[in-house]
């Protein structure tokens, strides 16, 4: 079984994020076993410090859990891009994701940003 994490911020309304990364889930993946929970990030804090090394954490109001267990995909490349795509496509729907992964350089490479303490904001952000 392998999981990754994605810190989001911006939608006010945890049912409208369940149903956002439900239609992102159906659009991007075609693994067969893949499950997906939202919760509130009791961690989250306001007003947050961008210098902070937990920022994106205090950042978000919501962290989704992603778990696959790769039955039709071994080495996980699926997995991994569906996870890349569906943060593009969140991106373009939410302020603020951030993914916490295994494959966090992959994700740099196929979306051109993730969290990092040298470069704590998205590009333009």
């Amino acid at each position: 079984m392998n999981y990754c994490k994605l810190y989001i911020d911006d939608i006010d309304d945890r049912t409208s994020l369940e149903c956002l990364v439900g239609d992102g889930i159906d659009k991007f993946f075609d693994l067969k076993s893949l499950a997906f929970t939202v919760f509130d990030n009791e961690n989250y804090i306001t007003p947050y410090d961008v210098k902070s090394s937990t920022y994106p954490v205090d950042r978000s109001r919501y962290y989704i859990e992603i778990d696959t267990d790769f039955g039709d995909d071994p080495d996980g490349d699926k997995f991994k891009s569906g996870v890349a795509d569906l943060v593009i496509w969140l991106r373009g729907r939410c302020k603020y994701v951030v993914v916490s992964s295994d494959f966090e350089d992959y994700i740099v490479e196929k979306t051109g940003w993730n969290w990092t303490k040298e470069q704590p904001l998205p590009p333009g952000g």
